[in-house]
């Protein structure tokens, strides 16, 4: 007799329009799950009031289409969550980002955390709204864990944090690490950077200018290895947000 299909039940509303970190790993797994879990995995998606089968990319994209900015936390998940899924057993709903329904339900849930930075290094996030109302984001993202089935992260490290700080069984808190997926989207460097850096070897920084992503501490680190190696050494690539090169004109990095 085959094997079972997983049915899961994936949120949404992390992939939206302007997505960075977490916004592009829900992205790329939902869409690994479809290409190479074919018949293991029947994938739906919770997004926008409804859950919605997928079975093809183009199924995906046209799911969360409509998803808005920042709704992945709306407190309406909470009652909306368990109206749709009906309290079935024989699903599992991943949340992508340590908030789980906080409600008891039958459907077993895997919550991904992927880091608890505003918990031991709340200076570093002084503009995030889990900072600003600490003992809100501790209390959810402990009940999320602990409602869970399955807790998932993305380093041995966060793993550990996990543990220690909120007291989770560590068998309890599984590592998955995200895999390199790299997307040719036809887009071209503007002539300036082109024609620097093409053809030859450079060291790339993508990301945002948040303190704790450590820019200061990479412009230091290329300014020390600059003096030593010269014009020997790549040049240093950074693609994100004007803010990013803002910032790093507060670190000359020449």
């Amino acid at each position: 007799m085959p094997e079972r299909a997983v049915r899961v039940v994936f949120d949404g509303h992390a992939v939206t329009p302007q997505r960075s970190g977490i916004g592009v790993w829900a992205y790329r797994l939902c869409n690994a799950l479809l290409e190479h879990c074919a018949g293991r995995v029947e994938l739906s998606v919770y997004a926008c009031g409804t859950v919605i089968p997928v079975r093809t990319k183009d199924e995906f994209h046209h799911a969360v289409e409509h998803v808005r900015e920042g709704s992945l936390y709306a407190v309406s998940h909470q009652w909306e969550i368990p109206r749709l899924l009906g309290n079935a057993d024989d699903h599992l709903f991943h949340a992508p980002d340590f908030v789980a329904p906080l409600f008891p339900i039958r459907t077993p849930v895997l919550v991904t955390v992927h880091d608890i930075v505003p918990l031991v290094y709340p200076r570093l996030l002084a503009r995030s709204k889990k900072t600003s109302v600490p003992g809100l984001y501790r209390a959810v993202l402990t009940a999320s864990v602990r409602r869970s089935a399955a807790v998932l992260t993305v380093s041995e490290f966060t793993r550990s944090e996990i543990v220690r700080v909120l007291g989770l069984d560590a068998a309890k808190v599984v590592v998955a690490y995200p895999g390199p997926s790299i997307e040719v989207t036809g887009g071209r460097l503007s002539g300036n950077l082109a024609e620097q850096v093409c053809g030859k070897p450079y060291f790339l920084y993508v990301g945002r200018s948040d303190p704790y992503k450590g820019l200061p501490l990479l412009a230091a680190a290329y300014r020390r290895a600059l003096d030593r190696a010269g014009d020997a050494l790549p040049d240093l690539v950074l693609a994100g947000k004007r803010d990013v090169i803002a910032r790093l004109k507060k670190h000359p990095l020449a």
